[in-house]
């Protein structure tokens, strides 16, 4: 029944599909796009359904094109008829939008509604090439080809244009940002397409490079015009969407370099504004260039976290981890220098801070690379660079913390160095660190020897640390006594048990260690004839000032909790610790200024 009912529905979708390209309707595109049932998109919003709500569907469409007895093939129709139809509507939509120019109103569709179909017809030709066989096949993959071609022979010529310099500024920015998205619109079985060997990934090669080098041109200050900044930050999202099309099955090794390089540049351009404009205002670091409103800095950080998400098996998620760690090493330097600079200036309509949003996106990473170890025989300690990058990372949590002096009654402390912790970025600390520290020992001695290389810490008496793993403890358990002391927000307090719990594991579930290296916590300061670090003053606690008036008595009290907590090793032990170190850090802040709980940043881009 379904096979018989979907030939007249299927003629019927293509009939009025066709119909309204060749008739030249003609309306104003944007609020026809926001009205259900328009006629410039209806046929293709069905044709949309068919292709991404039911592969079922799907199929019976692609069989009525192989079945000699089926109504259509009876009608002289063919697979590759069907592959011409649709690309060549495509083509049409694509040839009317640009005919239009720069205009809302005219004949054709948005250029969102056109990706969009773009993307469903190749899902379309890309499915029925495996369902109609060799009979068709060579038609089949001409056409698809034209198809997909379209977006790369409209960058050679952009890139020819840019030889003869017949198109400048705005304009161009414009032209490259659309014909990026253009390539971004098709599935991943489709772009595998781009990187072919041969005359394929010569010539995307070729487009990747000079968009990474237009995007590169925004970041070392090369752009004044407001709309041609407005361009930039949309070009921003279009080369994130395609570099995420484009690694369904793997990183090809241009988009990893282009990505190492469009990193470190945005990295570069945060240090130079702190470091050298050092003034609450930016040509590119507010809200509709590099910001909320646009796209925030992070966004190629990010492309490597779908990156990972895509993972098919172990095997996959191991391979995929290797090419992840090498792009984050290549990095972390810029990474490190841009996120720990001192300078601290408040958002404004000029200006919006991008280092929380690169920390979001680095701890983002860099947790689901610590999630990639789901396995007994996979293990952290056998591996160097990750354990390096790990550990790295680890260490800039520690430095951040340290420029926060902790609050007094909850309020945000004002004169405090470095980016702002109130956000989802801390969200993604406290991820990172629980999921690094639930490896095993490998990720704490790591942090303890970055520690150790950088900071010399005075733990009072004559009291010694044997081994990297219980510095890093110790210096992690500090600065969870510094956060609970007000360095973060209030809502922080809910991630502290599954830290807890984590730390345990870090080392080694031993009850002994565990309550040494609270206990060293609670005490651990810097030399008094140092120079301090950040907003720990010389000789001052790790865990914040609270901890200097600690009595003996109350400190006994407290370590008897940390045994308890072993003691249970359970949900309810260390929310009971956690308890016991909220009050220990001086109990529930009042009149806060902190924002609420927030929620991770999704970094869209399709929406530009």
């Amino acid at each position: 029944m379904l096979y018989l009912t979907m030939h007249p529905i299927i003629s019927s979708i293509l009939t009025l599909f066709i119909h309204i390209l060749t008739h030249h309707y003609f309306y104003f595109v944007q609020p026809a796009m926001r009205a259900p049932g328009g006629e410039d998109h209806c046929s293709c919003i069905a044709l949309m359904r068919l292709a991404n709500e039911s592969e079922t569907l799907l199929r019976t469409m692609s069989d009525s094109y192989c079945d000699p007895l089926s109504p259509i093939t009876a009608q002289g129709s063919s697979a590759r008829g069907l592959v011409e139809d649709l690309c060549n509507a495509v083509t049409e939509l694509t040839r009317r939008e640009r005919d239009r120019g720069f205009v809302h109103h005219g004949t054709g569709v948005l250029p969102c509604s056109r990706r969009i179909l773009s993307g469903k017809v190749a899902c379309v030709v890309a499915l029925g090439a495996i369902k109609w066989g060799d009979r068709d096949a060579a038609g089949i993959s001409s056409v698809l080809q034209g198809l997909v071609g379209g977006p790369a022979a409209q960058a050679a010529g952009l890139m020819e244009n840019d030889v003869e310099t017949t198109i400048t500024g705005e304009r161009r920015l414009y032209l490259w940002c659309e014909t990026v998205y253009d390539m971004a619109a098709f599935p991943g079985e489709v772009t595998d397409w781009f990187f072919q060997p041969g005359e394929n990934v010569e010539t995307f090669s070729r487009i990747v490079h000079r968009v990474a080098a237009e995007c590169d041109r925004g970041y070392k200050h090369h752009l004044s015009d407001v709309d041609e900044i407005t361009q930039w930050g949309r070009l921003r999202g279009a080369i994130v969407s395609f570099f995420k099309a484009c690694i369904q099955k793997g990183l090809p090794p241009i988009i990893s370099d282009a990505l190492v390089a469009l990193t470190v540049s945005e990295c570069d351009a945060v240090l130079y504004h702190f470091n050298h404009v050092v003034r609450p205002h930016s040509i590119i670091f507010f809200e509709t260039a590099v910001g909320e409103e646009m796209l925030p800095a992070g966004a190629f950080l990010h492309v490597l976290a779908s990156f990972l998400d895509r993972a098919t098996s172990v095997n996959d998620s191991f391979l995929r981890r290797r090419e992840v760690v090498k792009i984050l090493r290549s990095s972390m330097g810029s990474f490190a220098a841009a996120v720990t600079t001192d300078p601290s200036f408040p958002d404004s309509e000029t200006f919006q801070d991008p280092r929380p949003f690169l920390l979001e996106a680095w701890f983002c990473v860099v947790r689901a690379v610590a999630l990639t170890y789901s396995n007994a025989v996979d293990r952290l300690s056998d591996d160097a660079e990750t354990t390096d990058l790990l550990g790295t990372s680890g260490c800039i949590v520690v430095q951040l913390l340290m420029q926060k002096r902790p609050a007094r009654d909850g309020a945000p402390d004002v004169c405090s160095c470095g980016p702002s912790l109130d956000g989802p970025q801390t969200l993604a600390m406290l991820d990172f660190l629980e999921a690094a520290l639930s490896l095993g020992p490998a990720f704490a001695e790591a942090v303890g020897g970055g520690i150790r290389q950088s900071l010399a810490l005075d733990l009072g008496g004559s009291e010694v640390i044997e081994n990297n793993a219980m510095v890093g403890a110790v210096v992690l358990g500090a600065i969870t006594f510094r956060s609970l002391s007000g360095a973060l927000p209030p809502w922080a307090i809910e991630g502290v048990p599954g830290l807890l719990s984590s730390l345990f594991v870090a080392l080694g579930k031993n009850g002994k260690w565990f309550q040494r290296a609270i206990a060293l916590a609670l005490e651990v300061r810097m030399p008094a004839q140092g120079e301090g670090f950040g907003r720990v003053p010389p000789g001052g606690k790790l865990g914040g000032p609270l901890l200097e008036s600690m009595g003996d008595k109350v400190c006994t009290q407290f370590l008897k909790k940390v045994v308890e907590a072993v003691g249970k090793n359970s949900n309810e032990g260390w929310r009971g610790l956690k308890m016991a170190m909220k009050q220990l850090c001086g109990g529930k802040k009042k009149m806060s200024e902190f924002n609420l709980k927030p929620s991770y940043t999704r970094w869209d881009c399709d929406r530009l």
